[in-house]
């Protein structure tokens, strides 16, 4: 264009800088924006926001914020868009007293705020752990008629489940489900992980009945939900609580094998005769986005033998080739030749050793583990709560419920939970570690682990998707001490 004979003009500036921003390519759009000077093109603050805005995209940050310090000394006009902008510059910067900042500025100069200008300030005080703060932005922007979206939801709660205020967290559950939006399974488990770890039993058994119920069909989902509750309640040794939970949950007319299982770990022998008419087990429907997972745990609850870890773990082999391979699904359980090689590391830890596992899925790996070693104990965090719900099933239908540990819960949160805890008056420290989820963070989770010293020296240490999701930092790490994975 510039050697041809097309104009350049506001227009093409506009585009090309517009194409940048969307693309995040903040270099590109600063060297057109530079360029528009030197062709004489009058530049607004329109260009300057486009400019701003693909810097921020682009996570030059600081080169919004300078952008943004130079428009106000210029005399610019700053309005809502420049001033979103550069609050959500602040945001991925972690700047979250100059966003507050700037949002006084805006009031002071009588800028009109929007939802953006108060969603992005939330964010803020979200990466900066500013959990009162970002409660009062939030209470803000409901008193002036701006009703908070979900991601506005999502910053709030995580800034509260960061300052450990789990109360906060489920204050925010009531009012998202007051105001009729629906809470992703991520919400749920940001509010389940600190109720788990504050002991809140009550309110983790509701909180699991609407998952079950949002994400479940028919009475099977709300029996698995409830099961997963009472096995909580069995490992704190609250067995009458479990067990009248489970025995008003026959009396509704929903049951299960693991059900059955749970209530005699409960000390109540008797198997149960409904009071009621079952509710009959659904066929899933394929646009339930669990309908994969909750196809399997119903094929296991109706052909597994209850008590048996390996049964379980068969019948979950026998679904994934009778059913995924056939709709060609990718099984996300760890089969055949790899769970061999799981089991035998496994075996190969000392007597009695504690195993960490990242990524439960179904719960399929912790019981191949804790079959091969029945000595060990294993505590096994995932971050989907649908999941959490039909790990805790094949773990109960498994006879398992005091050798392994769900928990609910993003490693990168949870873990640092994890380093509170003591055994018998003692830190504990995990003797085997088991990774299995998205392989490129593997290096995160396992530097935390390190500087938290939740690893015993002589850890053994398996990861799985290494090849496909780009793990070689963590690879580069283990070979640089003398480890392998």
């Amino acid at each position: 264009m510039e050697g041809g004979n097309m104009q350049l003009n506001t227009i093409t500036f506009n585009a090309s800088i517009s194409a940048c921003e969307k693309s995040g390519k903040w270099d590109m759009a600063l060297h057109l924006f530079s360029w528009m000077a030197q062709c004489t093109v009058e530049t607004d603050s329109i260009f300057r926001c486009a400019a701003m805005s693909a810097c921020e995209k682009g996570g030059a940050w600081e080169r919004a914020l300078e952008m943004f310090n130079f428009m106000a000394r210029s005399n610019v006009q700053l309005d809502t868009i420049s001033f979103n902008t550069a609050i959500s510059a602040c945001e991925k910067g972690d700047e979250w007293e100059m966003a507050l900042h700037l949002l006084g500025v805006m009031t002071q100069r009588h800028v009109e705020l929007d939802a953006i200008t108060f969603s992005a300030a939330i964010g803020a005080c979200e990466k900066g752990k500013q959990w009162e703060r970002a409660l009062h932005v939030l209470h803000r922007m409901s008193a002036s008629n701006f009703q908070p979206d979900i991601i506005t939801f999502n910053a709030a709660v995580l800034a509260c489940s960061k300052g450990m205020k789990w109360r906060c967290t489920l204050n925010l559950f009531h009012e998202m489900c007051g105001a009729a939006l629906l809470v992703p399974p991520t919400m749920y488990s940001y509010i389940l992980m600190d109720i788990e770890h504050f002991g809140d039993v009550g309110h983790e058994v509701a909180l699991l009945q609407s998952v079950g119920k949002l994400w479940g069909e028919g009475g099977q989902a709300f029996t698995a939900a409830i099961v997963a509750a009472a096995s909580r309640l069995v490992r704190d040794g609250k067995l009458a609580e479990a067990r009248r939970l489970l025995l008003d949950t026959a009396e509704a007319g929903s049951w299960s094998p693991a059900a059955q299982l749970m209530l005699t770990a409960c000390g109540h022998h008797s198997h149960m005769r409904l009071s009621a008419t079952p509710r009959p087990a659904t066929r899933m429907a394929q646009t339930n986005p669990y309908w994969k997972e909750l196809s399997l745990m119903q094929y296991v609850l109706d052909h597994a033998s209850p008590g048996s870890a390996m049964a379980v773990c068969n019948g979950m082999d026998n679904f994934a080739q009778l059913k995924w391979t056939e709709l060609h699904h990718w099984s996300k359980v760890a089969g055949n030749l790899k769970s061999e090689v799981l089991a035998n590391s496994i075996r190969g830890a000392a007597s009695g050793v504690r195993v960490l596992e990242i990524g439960t899925y179904c719960g399929y790996t912790a019981l191949r583990m804790a079959a091969a070693v029945p000595s060990i104990n294993i505590t096994s965090i995932e971050v989907d709560p649908v999941h959490v719900i039909i790990a805790r099933n094949m773990v109960v239908l498994s006879g398992l419920v005091q050798c392994v540990e769900v928990l609910t819960g993003h490693s990168k949160y949870l873990l640092p939970r994890l380093s509170g805890r003591r055994i018998d008056g003692q830190r504990l420290q995990y003797g085997a570690l088991f990774m299995d989820r998205w392989g490129s963070e593997y290096h995160d989770d396992f530097a935390t682990l390190v500087g938290l010293e939740l690893l015993e020296r002589s850890v053994v240490i398996v990861a799985d998707q290494v090849l496909w999701t780009g793990a070689s930092l963590l690879l580069w790490d283990l070979a640089s001490k003398g480890g392998s994975a």
